[in-house]
């Protein structure tokens, strides 16, 4: 499996023991905000969050966090015309196929194909650590503001 499926966003990372337990990136308070993060390997942790759980995002997005980089790959899954919406696995399934290509796929191309297909997609570089980060490359998070868990 090559990293290089994200030029922008894969760079060797080596994972450290869990820091924390995935389940604690789910909830906001009593509300269950998504899916537990997953670890895809080389520094790439991707995350389900549900309809209307994120500020301002009416639609569940699948958001692919690259831990040292910062670099992100946020896809929405709204519903298309015929009301459905695009899930969650199909979307990482496509992100894992990408990862065990033996050629670079610059991350901009794979939010190029998901937004064709209606899951429309964003890529951007933050500086602060994700939950699934902490918990799964506690190591990488640099000069990136670490994630805490909400009051």
């Amino acid at each position: 499996m090559r990293s290089a499926t994200l030029a922008l966003l894969c760079l060797p990372v080596t994972a450290a023991a869990q820091a924390a337990d995935p389940l604690q990136c789910v909830r906001g308070g009593d509300v269950p905000l998504g899916h537990a993060p997953v670890d895809l390997g080389d520094g790439l942790v991707a995350q389900e969050h549900f309809a209307g759980s994120v500020d301002e995002v009416p639609d569940g997005v699948v958001d692919f966090a690259h831990c040292e980089s910062g670099g992100r790959l946020l896809v929405a899954l709204p519903p298309g015309e015929d009301g459905t919406r695009p899930q969650a696995d199909d979307v990482i399934a496509v992100m894992q196929g990408a990862m065990a290509e033996d050629e670079e796929i610059p991350v901009e191309r794979l939010a190029t194909y998901f937004t064709s297909v209606g899951a429309p997609a964003q890529v951007r570089v933050s500086d602060a650590e994700t939950c699934g980060c902490a918990v799964f490359y506690p190591d990488a998070v640099g000069d990136k503001t670490p994630w805490s868990a909400p009051e």
